[in-house]
């Protein structure tokens, strides 16, 4: 089993404090949209702006090339923080094993079967 944080893609990104803003699934491809949080290894991030603890940076998680995509226990309930922005919370674990993508959170659960996985900054 193989942890985001061992894949290249991921690296400088903390996803467990990004917050997912939408999930788009079709046939070619599966897109997280997200709030990242970039931590000092990113060639991207910077100081935190006042009042916030993160970098923050705009973009997605891009699954393509799969055979099947299976969700459980979705919840399609956005939060609204105290600004009024919605999220759907964060993700608690992106792991890769074998042929087999599996993602959780707040939001709920999905694997990618036979796929390949990117990230996208907007």
């Amino acid at each position: 089993m193989t942890e985001y944080n061992e894949i290249s893609v991921f690296n400088g990104i903390y996803l467990e404090d990004s917050y997912v803003l939408g999930l788009e699934i079709g046939l070619a491809q599966t897109v997280v949209r997200m709030l990242f949080v970039l931590n000092e290894f990113h060639p991207d991030y910077c100081d935190p702006l006042p009042g916030e603890q993160y970098c923050y940076s705009d973009g997605r998680i891009v699954f393509s090339g799969y055979s099947e995509v299976r969700l459980r226990k979705i919840d399609a309930v956005p939060s609204i923080d105290a600004d009024g922005e919605e999220d759907f919370g964060n993700i608690y674990y992106l792991r890769e094993t074998g042929n087999l993508f599996e993602v959780a959170g707040d939001w709920g659960e999905m694997s990618i079967k036979d796929g390949n996985v990117g990230v996208v900054f907007n």
